[in-house]
């Protein structure tokens, strides 16, 4: 680990449901002076739509926007630049970053995979890389596997004890499968009368008629089975605090594990999730994850074994891996 005390850092990351300010205070406890900016030049539905479709279409405008950030500085002004995503970014103003600050190092750390994020152009002008998808850290070269991280509140968490009913939690954004293959679960856990607690998030109610319209899947479905503000940090800490187990259902074209993932470590609840890829991790216990596959009600003839998942107890995890996925740890491995 190289310290960070006095180090100025140049950060930007997409809003990402406050987790891009739980890092900026990481690295300020760890006596960084950070300045953080959006990774997006604008967060209107239309701009984020034009940077997934086409970014290319829209580079003038992001270029002047880093460009403007830029010119506010003097020349070896930042000790690192740190791109969290990078989806709306160019391999120009990633030149522009080394011109302007060429005694800063260039790290860059992808939050999503290589499929749903093609990052791939401006990868080759970073110093550093680091990927949460261990299958891209395999297929593409340079990327260095480093899972998520929990936050110091979910250690608390894991102080407190399971609660005397088996409450399962969900709390996510409405995308692919999940809504479905959730309810499904759901009409599971209440035959066998466990407690439920489930949050379905879409970005915004314009977002939920387009699929309303478009997809005959989502005929029958209200306003008011999701919710449109996303669910604060301090709700999902008490929710996940009052769970003995929480279900994370990936994205399909997704490796990486998510923050659910981790934070249910951190946490030390059990876990339900269809990300097979978990199996492979450090952490991974028969006792505390179960891997669920997307047809497993429908192939699965041993129905008891979920159940009886959810009843039994929790196992310690070892507690060097354990803290291996706390957020100091990250910050860490990213700057060292």
């Amino acid at each position: 680990m190289i310290p960070l005390q006095g180090k100025r850092i140049l950060f930007f990351a997409p809003n990402s449901f406050g987790y891009e300010y739980e890092i900026k205070k990481e690295l300020e406890r760890q006596g960084a002076a950070v300045e953080f900016y959006d990774e997006r030049p604008s967060n209107t539905s239309f701009v984020k739509a034009l940077i997934r479709l086409d970014k290319k279409k829209i580079r003038f405008y992001t270029n002047r926007y880093f460009n403007t950030i830029i010119n506010k500085y003097q020349p070896d002004y930042f000790d690192y630049v740190f791109v969290l995503r990078g989806e709306a970014m160019s391999p120009i103003i990633i030149q522009n970053f080394r011109s302007f600050f060429p005694s800063a190092k260039l790290i860059f750390y992808l939050w999503d995979s290589i499929k749903n994020n093609n990052t791939l152009e401006i990868i080759p002008f970073f110093d550093k890389i680091y990927t949460f998808d261990g299958v891209d850290s395999h297929t593409y070269l340079n990327l260095n596997f480093r899972p998520l991280f929990f936050l110091p509140e979910y250690r608390e968490i894991a102080k407190v004890p399971f609660p005397l009913i088996d409450n399962i939690v969900f709390v996510g954004t409405v995308h692919s499968d999940r809504y479905f293959f959730i309810k499904k679960i759901e009409v599971y856990l209440k035959k066998y009368n466990f407690s439920t607690d489930f949050y379905f998030f879409f970005q915004s109610k314009l977002l939920y008629l387009k699929k309303r319209f478009t997809d005959r899947s989502f005929k029958g479905l209200s306003l008011k089975d999701f919710s449109f503000v996303p669910l604060g940090k301090t709700d999902l800490i008490q929710k996940v605090s009052d769970s003995s187990v929480v279900l994370d259902i990936q994205h399909p074209n997704q490796n990486g594990l998510t923050m659910r993932c981790i934070e249910t470590l951190g946490a030390k609840r059990k876990l339900i999730t269809t990300n097979t890829e978990i199996s492979k991790y450090n952490f991974y216990n028969k006792s505390n994850i179960f891997i669920i596959s997307r047809d497993y009600f429908s192939t699965n003839e041993d129905l008891e074994e979920l159940s009886q998942f959810i009843k039994t107890p929790y196992q310690e995890v070892d507690l060097a891996v354990y803290e291996h996925y706390s957020i100091e740890s990250w910050v860490d491995e990213v700057f060292e």
